[in-house]
C-alpha cells in the first residue's frame, strides 16, 4: 500500500506540481488549498504532511504546532514549505520535521519525503 501524503498549499500551480511529482513517485496524494483539511486529518491518517507557511489567513507553522501538540497526531512528520529567508528557524520553532525552501527542486522534495518515510527514492543529481 502506498504511503499517504497530504499537501496543503494555496498556490494551485505549486499544488499541481507537487501532486504530479509525488503521484509519480508512487505515493497516494491528497491535496488541499487551505488548512480546513486539518479538522479531519485524523480520519485521513496520512503518513506525512507537507504544508505551506503562508496559507492566507493561517500560517503553516501554527498548524504544525497544533499537530505536534496533539498526542494522536504528533507522530506524523510535517514538512514546512516557504520562500521565507528564515524558513529553517520557523520550521525549528514550530516542531516541523523538515522544511523545503521555495522555489524547490523536485528531486529534493522526493528525497525529503522519502527520507522521512524511510523510503528514500533514487534521485538524479
Amino acid at each position: 500500500m502506498a504511503a499517504k501524503v497530504v499537501v496543503i498549499e494555496d498556490d494551485k500551480d505549486i499544488l499541481d506540481i507537487l501532486k504530479y511529482v509525488l503521484d509519480d513517485a508512487g505515493y497516494e496524494v491528497i491535496t488541499a488549498k487551505d488548512s480546513s483539511m486539518l479538522a479531519y486529518i485524523d480520519q485521513l491518517n496520512p503518513d506525512i504532511i507537507l504544508i505551506d507557511e503562508w496559507l492566507g489567513a493561517d500560517k503553516g507553522s501554527y498548524c504544525c504546532k497544533t499537530l505536534k501538540s496533539t498526542i494522536a497526531l504528533r507522530h506524523i512528520p510535517v514538512v514546512l514549505m516557504s520562500a521565507a529567508t528564515n524558513i529553517e528557524n520557523i520550521a525549528q520553532s514550530c516542531g516541523a520535521d523538515a522544511y523545503i525552501r521555495k522555489p524547490f527542486d523536485i528531486d529534493h522534495v522526493t528525497f525529503i519525503v522519502g527520507s522521512l518515510l524511510g523510503k528514500v527514492t533514487n534521485i538524479s543529481a
